[in-house]
């Protein structure tokens, strides 16, 4: 997907953080920052754990 704001195409991926204790959140941000992640799908399982 390009970003009409910006010139690039955007870089992400999955991020499920109902996976992983609250404490390494903080530590995936930084690293998304670190990579250059622009956009994430979130919490794309939830629905199959009856989540809302």
């Amino acid at each position: 997907m390009i970003n009409t704001k910006k010139a690039k195409i955007w870089y992400g991926g999955d991020y499920n953080p109902d996976q992983w204790e609250k404490p390494v959140w903080d530590e995936d941000l930084r690293m998304f920052k670190l990579a250059g992640i622009d956009v994430v799908t979130l919490n794309v399982f939830a629905w199959a754990e009856g989540r809302n």
